[in-house]
């Protein structure tokens, strides 16, 4: 997957405006869910495990009508190990780990050829602690 267009056939839906080509550097994205990097990087660390009080789930939410039926196909086509399907049915999996990011980051950037890496987090503290963490660890640029 690669985010281009045709030029040609743009600039003639525009009335053959005139267009420029500047030469550049394109990657190959690759996809990953969450049970891709967790096999990928061998990710070991599950949070505790669900008490009473620290997950209530209740008919009709989202995580039991979706996110279970997917892990018991999941584990139809043993894919994936059995560990990392048994994780994901805890409603804590619903959590994204700051450990889990950073872990794949690294596996990323010590497995994989040159490249960027595009991670989505939910809101803005998420994005400022995992900068913070990855400027004192060293990691170049982070403010692109």
């Amino acid at each position: 997957m690669s985010p281009t267009l045709n030029a040609a056939a743009f600039s003639k839906y525009y009335n053959d405006c005139p267009s420029l080509n500047i030469q550049g550097f394109t990657y190959l994205v690759e996809e990953l869910i969450l049970e891709d990097i967790y096999t990928l990087n061998r990710f070991r660390y599950f949070p505790q495990k669900p008490t009473q009080r620290s997950c209530k789930i209740k008919p009709g939410d989202s995580f039991t009508e979706f996110v279970i039926p997917y892990v018991n196909e999941m584990k139809r086509f043993k894919e994936y190990p059995f560990a990392i399907l048994n994780w994901l049915e805890n409603p804590l999996s619903k959590d994204t780990d700051d450990k889990l990011v950073l872990e794949l980051i690294y596996y990323i950037c010590n497995n994989k050829d040159d490249g960027a890496i595009l991670v989505f987090l939910s809101g803005w503290d998420q994005i400022s602690k995992l900068t913070k963490i990855l400027k004192d660890k060293g990691f170049g640029n982070t403010s692109r």
